[in-house]
C-alpha cells in the first residue's frame, strides 16, 4: 500500500514543475507602437523669395486641355504646402505672358535653362520652376479586382511630371524631380475629344495628375530642406 504522502508529493512536484515552465515560457508581447517616419520640414523661416513657374508641357505635344489642368493643379497643390507657401511668393502667370509677348519668346525656347533664367530676371524672380507633363498614356490593365473583373474593365493611366527649380542668379539647377505615376481606374466609355485619344476620362486623368504633382512637390521640398 502506497504511503499517502507519496501521492501528495507527486502532485506538489507537478505543480512546482508547471510553475517553473510557465515562468520560462515567453510571455505574449503587445504589438510594438508604430514609429512614424521623421516628418519633413513643414515651415520655412528665411526670407520670402519670388518664384516664377514656367509650364513647358506644350513643348511635349501634350494637348492644351491637359496642360491647363496641370497648371491649375500645380498652383493649387503649391499653396497647400506650408513650406513652399512660406518660402516663395508666386509671380502671377499674367506677368509671365506679358514678358513673353514683349520679348517675342515662346515656351519652346524656355526649355533652355539660360532662357528661363533670363525671363525670371525680367520678372524679378530669384528662382524659376520649370514644370511640365512630358507623357500621358493609358493601356489595358491585367490587374484583377474582385467585383470589377480584369483586363477589359480596367485601364492603367500613367503620367510623367517634371519639376526643375533654377536659380536666376547662377543658372544652377537647385532641385530636380521626375515623377512617374500610374493609377488603375475603371475603363471609361463614350469618351470624346482629347480624352478619347488618351483613352481615359477627364476625372481619372485629373486624379492621376493631382497625385503625381503632390508627390513631386513633396520630393522637391525634401531636396530643398535637406
Amino acid at each position: 500500500m502506497k504511503h499517502p504522502l507519496i501521492g501528495h508529493g507527486k502532485v506538489l512536484l507537478g505543480l512546482l514543475l508547471g510553475l517553473s515552465l510557465a515562468s520560462c515560457a515567453p510571455s505574449q508581447m503587445s504589438p510594438a507602437p508604430r514609429v512614424s517616419a521623421p516628418s519633413q520640414a513643414t515651415t520655412y523661416e528665411g526670407p520670402v523669395e519670388n518664384l516664377a513657374v514656367i509650364n513647358t508641357t506644350a513643348t511635349y505635344r501634350i494637348a492644351d486641355e491637359v496642360s491647363d489642368t496641370f497648371a491649375g493643379i500645380l498652383e493649387q497643390s503649391f499653396f497647400q504646402k506650408p513650406y513652399l507657401r512660406s518660402r516663395f511668393n508666386l509671380i502671377e502667370r499674367s506677368r509671365l505672358d506679358l514678358v513673353l509677348k514683349e520679348k517675342g519668346l515662346t515656351l519652346l525656347g524656355l526649355v533652355d535653362p539660360k532662357e528661363s533664367t533670363e525671363v525670371g530676371k525680367l520678372l524679378g524672380a530669384k528662382y524659376v520652376l520649370v514644370a511640365s507633363v512630358s507623357s500621358v498614356k493609358s493601356e489595358p490593365s491585367r490587374v484583377f479586382i474582385p467585383g470589377l473583373g480584369a483586363g477589359g474593365s480596367l485601364t492603367q493611366v500613367s503620367v510623367v511630371v517634371n519639376l526643375s527649380l533654377i536659380s536666376t542668379e547662377t543658372g544652377r539647377i537647385i532641385a530636380r524631380v521626375i515623377k512617374d505615376k500610374s493609377k488603375i481606374v475603371p475603363l471609361a466609355t463614350e469618351l470624346r475629344g482629347i480624352y478619347a485619344s488618351i483613352g481615359t476620362s477627364e476625372g481619372a486623368l485629373r486624379d492621376t495628375l493631382r497625385e503625381a504633382v503632390d508627390e513631386a512637390l513633396e520630393d522637391l521640398i525634401k531636396q530643398l530642406s535637406s
